[in-house]
C-alpha cells in the first residue's frame, strides 16, 4: 500500500507505504493460508511520517500484489479483489490551533564535530534501472560506498565499495535474485587489511537459497577464505 501526494500537474510523490503478507494477517508467528474466493478484512499499517499537503493537491492510495525489490514476491501468481466500498484510509490529522503562532522555533542542531578527513578517491553513487527486452529482465543496480578517505588524526585510510543488483524476469515467480558485492579495506603505514564479500539470494517455490563467500587479505595475501550455503524453508511467504 502506497500513499502518494499528487500535484495539480500530475507529478506524484510517495509519502509513505506499508507492507503485509496476507498470510500473516492475524499473526507473524503462525501464518495461515488464504481460502480462494473468501473475503477477508485486514489492516495494513503505514510507516509513520508527518506531511503537509498543499492546497490543490490530491491523495492517491496505490495497491499492488508486489513491490520488488522492496518486498520479495510470492511463490506463485496472485490475484486479489479489493472491495472499495468497505475500505477505508485512516489518516491522523492535526488541526491548526491558535497557540501555533506562539510555538518557539527549533533550536540549532547539536552534534559532535565531524572527524577531519581527506578524500583520496571520490565515492561512487549510482542507481540504474535496466530492462533487457530480449530476456524481459528488469534489474536495479546500486553502486555505493565511501570511496577512499584518510583520517589524518589516526593516519588510517579507509576504502569501501559496494555493488548491489536486484533482478526479476517478467512475471516469472522464482526468478527474483538479489546480489551484493562489498570490499572494505583499512591501511596505515605499510599495513593493509581487506575483506571482500559476495552474497546471493534466490528462491524456489519451497525455499530461499542463500550463498555467500568471504575472502580476507593481509598486505595483499589471502589470509582466510570461507563460503556458506543455506536453504531457508518458505512458510507461507
Amino acid at each position: 500500500v502506497r500513499l502518494n501526494d499528487v500535484a495539480p500537474d500530475g507529478a506524484a510523490t510517495r509519502v509513505t507505504y506499508g507492507l503485509l503478507s496476507l498470510t500473516h494477517r492475524d499473526s507473524h508467528e503462525s501464518p495461515e493460508p488464504l481460502v480462494p474466493g473468501r473475503r477477508y478484512r485486514v489492516r495494513v499499517p503505514l510507516k509513520h511520517i508527518g506531511q503537509r499537503f498543499a492546497v490543490g493537491h490530491r491523495l492517491r492510495l496505490a495497491l499492488s500484489t508486489s513491490y520488488w525489490p522492496i518486498a520479495w514476491a510470492p511463490p506463485e501468481p496472485v490475484t486479489l479483489t479489493v472491495h472499495t466500498g468497505a475500505s477505508r484510509l485512516r489518516l491522523p490529522v492535526r488541526a491548526a490551533a491558535s497557540a501555533d503562532a506562539d510555538l518557539p522555533a527549533f533550536a540549532e542542531v547539536m552534534g559532535a564535530r565531524p572527524l577531519a578527513r581527506d578524500e583520496i578517491e571520490a565515492p561512487e553513487s549510482a542507481w540504474r534501472v535496466t530492462h533487457d527486452l530480449a530476456e524481459d529482465e528488469h534489474a536495479l543496480e546500486i553502486r555505493t560506498g565511501l570511496g577512499t578517505v584518510r583520517f589524518p588524526g589516526t593516519r588510517l585510510t579507509v576504502t569501501t565499495r559496494g555493488l548491489e543488483r536486484y533482478s526479476v524476469t517478467g512475471d516469472a515467480c522464482g526468478s527474483q535474485r538479489g546480489e551484493a558485492r562489498w570490499s572494505i579495506a583499512f591501511s596505515r603505514d605499510g599495513w593493509r587489511v581487506e575483506t571482500v564479500t559476495h552474497t546471493v539470494l534466490t528462491c524456489s517455490a519451497d525455499a530461499f537459497h542463500v550463498t555467500a563467500e568471504l575472502e580476507a587479505f593481509e598486505n595483499g595475501a589471502l589470509a582466510h577464505k570461507q563460503a556458506w550455503q543455506r536453504d531457508i524453508r518458505r512458510n507461507l511467504i
